[in-house]
C-alpha cells in the first residue's frame, strides 16, 4: 500500500528504493568488511556504520552539537525554516548524486569488498536516512499546518452573547476541527479523542504521516530521534510507521468539552471562562508547533552531520584508490 492510498491528501511518501547504481555484497548480510581485520556491523545503523569505517581509518570524526532555539516561533517562522530544510536538503541531495554517480565505476572497476563496502554506507546514509528524515520533516510540517487551520476555525464559533457574555458553537469547533484532520483518521475514528492513542493501539485511530521500509538499527533510530518530541513510531511487519501525536489536540478536546456542560452542543459562558479556555488551547497549539520546530532543527543539523560523513566517506575511497595505485606501481 502506498502513502497515497494511506493518505490520498498527503504527498506520495513510497518506501525508500534502492538506487541503480547500489552494490550489495549478498554473501555477507551481517558483516561487511572495509579492510583488514575490520568489519562493520551491518546491524547498527548507516550513520554508525560511517562513523566506524572513518575511525577505523583514523578519520577525524566531528561530534554532533544540537542547539535549539528558546524563542516561541510562530506557525510562519517554522513554514520559512521548513522551506530552509528543503533548499538545505536538494543541496545535499545533489552532492550526493553528482559524487556517487562519478565515484561509482572507479568502485566497480576496483571491486574489492571492503571499497564496495564503503560506497554502499553512503549510499545507505543518503538513502536511507537524509531522504526519508527529509520525507518526515515535509509530513510533520503540513500536519503542524493543518492542526493550525482547525484551532484557528474557532473564530467562525463564536458570537456576541447576551449580557457580556460569549456565545460558543462548540459542536461546530469540533466538527471543523476533524475536518482539518481528516487525512489522519480513518472513517471509524474520526473522533480520535475518545480512543486511546498509545503507541500499542495508534495504528487502529491514526494513519501514518509517513513510512519506509525498516532494516537494522533503524528502528532504534528513530525512535529515539522522534519518540516523545511530537510523533509516535511503530515497525509492523518490517515497515516503520511514523505517526503524528495527537494527544494535544485530544487534551483540547478534554479542556473544551466540559465547558456548559459536556451534552451542550452550543451556548453562552463567561468572558474568563473563554479567556481561559483560549489559553489552554493556545499551549496545545504551542507543543504542536514547537515539536515540529524542534524536529526541523533536529534535521537541519543532522543533515549537516550526514553531509559531513558523506565527504569524508568519498574522500576516503579516492585516498584508497590512489594508494592501490601507487601499490601497483610500485
Amino acid at each position: 500500500m502506498s502513502m497515497s492510498e494511506i493518505n490520498p491528501m498527503l504527498p506520495p511518501c513510497n518506501p525508500i528504493t534502492t538506487s541503480a547504481n547500489r552494490l550489495t555484497a549478498q554473501s555477507n548480510l551481517q558483516l561487511s568488511p572495509v579492510g583488514g581485520n575490520f568489519v562493520v556491523d551491518r546491524a547498527t545503523n548507516p550513520e554508525e556504520q560511517a562513523e566506524a569505517v572513518l575511525k577505523h581509518h583514523d578519520v577525524h570524526v566531528p561530534e554532533k552539537i544540537y542547539q535549539y532555539t528558546d524563542r516561541q516561533e510562530t506557525e510562519e517562522d517554522i513554514k520559512v525554516k521548513s522551506r530552509l530544510v528543503e533548499r538545505e536538503l536538494k543541496n545535499t541531495t545533489d552532492f550526493y548524486n553528482s559524487a556517487s554517480t562519478k565515484i561509482a565505476a572507479e568502485v566497480i572497476q576496483d571491486g574489492r569488498s571492503h571499497i564496495t563496502s564503503i560506497f554502499n554506507v553512503i549510499n545507505d546514509v543518503n538513502l536511507d536516512y537524509q531522504k526519508s528524515f527529509g520525507e518526515i520533516t515535509k509530513a510533520a510540517t503540513q500536519f503542524m499546518e493543518k492542526v493550525n487551520k482547525g484551532l484557528g476555525a474557532i473564530s467562525q464559533c463564536l458570537d456576541s452573547g447576551s449580557n457580556g457574555y460569549i456565545k460558543f458553537n462548540k459542536q461546530k469547533f469540533f466538527n471543523l476541527l476533524k475536518d482539518s484532520l481528516q487525512d489522519y483518521t480513518y472513517a471509524h475514528t474520526k473522533n480520535f479523542w475518545k480512543h486511546s492513542l498509545s503507541i500499542d493501539n495508534i495504528n487502529n485511530v491514526i494513519k501514518p504521516m509517513a513510512r519506509f521500509d525498516s532494516k537494522p538499527g533503524m528502528l532504534a533510530f528513530w525512535q529515539k530521534k522522534l519518540n516523545g518530541q511530537g510523533f509516535l513510531v511503530k515497525e509492523i511487519d518490517h515497515t516503520i510507521y511514523i505517526y503524528p501525536d495527537m494527544q494535544p489536540i485530544k487534551d483540547i478536546y478534554e479542556t473544551v468539552n466540559p465547558i456548559m456542560g459536556a451534552s451542550t452542543p452550543e451556548g453562552e459562558m463567561m468572558v474568563q471562562t473563554f479567556q481561559s479556555m483560549q489559553t489552554a488551547i493556545d499551549s496545545k497549539k504551542n507543543a504542536v508547533n514547537n515539536s515540529v520546530s524542534r524536529l526541523l532543527e533536529t534535521f537541519r543539523q543532522d543533515n549537516s552531520h550526514f553531509e559531513t560523513l558523506t565527504q569524508l566517506l568519498i574522500q576516503l575511497l579516492k585516498d584508497l584508490f590512489q594508494y592501490n595505485v601507487a601499490f601497483a606501481n610500485t
